[in-house]
């Protein structure tokens, strides 16, 4: 099935309470879950759900459309007992594979290896929130200092760190017919089409 109709609208930068007009991950998912407008969906995982609020709002608007993919599977992602090996696959894949990006001066390559060291503390510690924080404040970093065909493999990148995060827990996905229905239902209700079902 298409993202587009699991999800119709766009993603955008920030809370929104309409979301016809858009929204960003997490509200998407709430919407789909419980038709609740909020970012704060009980059925996700609370570590993946703060990434994908920090990353919903670094990317700019056409990299952001990549996460719809995302929705389905953060929907039913809640797993207490994988957060930490999920902070520390998420913290992994993303700051090392940062360092394998071409171009790097030594300079940066080094402060990715500092910030990869104190995130891996930061999950042995026990506060792994801050660990995925500090891994997102990096790859920020390198995001918004990126040329146009540089930010499409940093989308790569953190796209791969969210798909193997969500593959160490136990996999409790919405099901995307359900999840589509979901779309027609809230248009239905609002008599709202979203601009993609205008045009097919």
């Amino acid at each position: 099935m298409d993202v587009d109709q699991i999800w119709r609208f766009e993603l955008v930068r920030g809370f929104s309470n309409d979301v016809h007009r858009g929204a960003c991950l997490l509200t998407a998912i709430s919407w789909l879950v419980d038709g609740k407008r909020n970012d704060r969906p009980a059925t996700a995982c609370r570590i993946l759900a703060q990434c994908g609020r920090q990353v919903n709002d670094i990317l700019v608007d056409d990299d952001r459309q990549r996460l719809k993919i995302f929705i389905c599977r953060l929907a039913g992602s809640k797993d207490c007992e994988a957060k930490k090996r999920r902070t520390r696959i998420f913290v992994d894949v993303l700051l090392c594979g940062l360092l394998g990006t071409d171009g790097l001066s030594p300079r940066e390559r080094l402060s990715i290896r500092l910030g990869l060291a104190s995130a891996r503390f930061w999950i042995r510690l026990g506060p792994l929130a801050q660990s995925a924080a500090r891994a997102i404040e990096i790859f920020e970093k390198h995001y918004t200092r990126a040329q146009d065909y540089q930010r499409a493999r940093l989308v790569d990148l953190i796209c791969k760190a969210f798909d193997a995060a969500l593959n160490a827990g136990k996999q409790g996905e919405i099901d995307p017919v359900q999840a589509a229905d979901a779309m027609t239902a809230y248009e239905r209700m609002t008599g709202i089409r979203s601009a993609s079902a205008q045009f097919s």
